[in-house]
């Protein structure tokens, strides 16, 4: 874990996203956290490994991949074991 600057992470993040996803794009986690109650918590850093994301509406496939082609081509590595599904069909949660 690291601690880092929330509104420096944002900031970063922002950069690297495409200006037209990124109003699909919403913070989640502790790093969301602790960005809204940093006047409260009277910090400048947070303890993180990662930035939670949530790309809405669910489901915008289109968004998911320019976002994901953007940030590979920006130099960001796919984390090991992410593969895309190999449709774009939901997958039900109950099936084995």
């Amino acid at each position: 874990m690291s601690q880092l600057d929330p509104r420096a992470v944002f900031s970063l993040i922002a950069a690297q996203l495409p200006a037209e996803v990124r109003e699909h794009v919403l913070i989640i986690g502790s790093l969301a956290a602790a960005y809204h109650y940093r006047a409260r918590l009277r910090i400048d850093t947070v303890n993180t490994k990662d930035a939670d994301v949530v790309v809405q509406p669910a489901g915008a496939i289109e968004e998911c991949r320019t976002i994901a082609s953007h940030l590979l081509e920006a130099g960001w590595l796919r984390r090991r074991g992410c593969v895309p599904a190999p449709t774009s069909e939901a997958v039900d949660a109950h099936s084995t």
